[in-house]
């Protein structure tokens, strides 16, 4: 999987409904429904480069500090 389908499929999962207990309300991709959100998120985590953090807050972290 690409960097590109990753960001989309994690755009996909903010419509997935979380019931109370923090967990997905629906199927989604390769998670049942009942799947910890929390999980979910690590999953993502490991897999794109510079982590959820750029994801969630839609920025590239600085690299350059001269």
């Amino acid at each position: 999987m690409d960097e590109d389908e990753l960001r989309n499929l994690w755009y996909a999962f903010t419509d997935i409904p979380i019931d109370e207990e923090e967990c997905i309300d629906v199927d989604f991709y390769i998670w049942p429904k009942g799947t910890d959100r929390f999980a979910i998120w690590h999953w993502f985590d490991e897999l794109f480069p510079n982590g959820i953090h750029e994801m969630l807050y839609n920025r590239i972290p600085k690299t350059n500090y001269s």
